[in-house]
């Protein structure tokens, strides 16, 4: 039984979805909106999303399936980052 789920956990672990920032560079530029947001995690590939910016609490953990979008003082979006 303990062999089964370690098997089970590799392989959700291996077929994770993968994040690529880059594919999401044609929205820089555009203000930060949830249709924004879907758009950036639809094109990137990632699992989910997160604003980050100046006076966006966010936490320090890193998770390669998550896009974050870097946004500016006036939540306009600068970049892409997976983590």
């Amino acid at each position: 039984m303990l062999l089964l789920t370690v098997i089970a956990l590799h392989s959700t672990c291996v077929n994770a979805t993968a994040c690529e920032a880059d594919r999401a560079r044609g929205l820089v530029g555009k203000p930060y909106s949830a249709e924004l947001a879907e758009e950036a995690r639809r094109v990137s590939g990632a699992n989910s999303v997160r604003p980050s910016g100046p006076g966006i609490p966010s936490s320090a953990d890193a998770r390669s399936d998550r896009l974050n979008v870097l946004l500016n003082e006036a939540r306009i979006t600068i970049g892409f980052r997976c983590g």
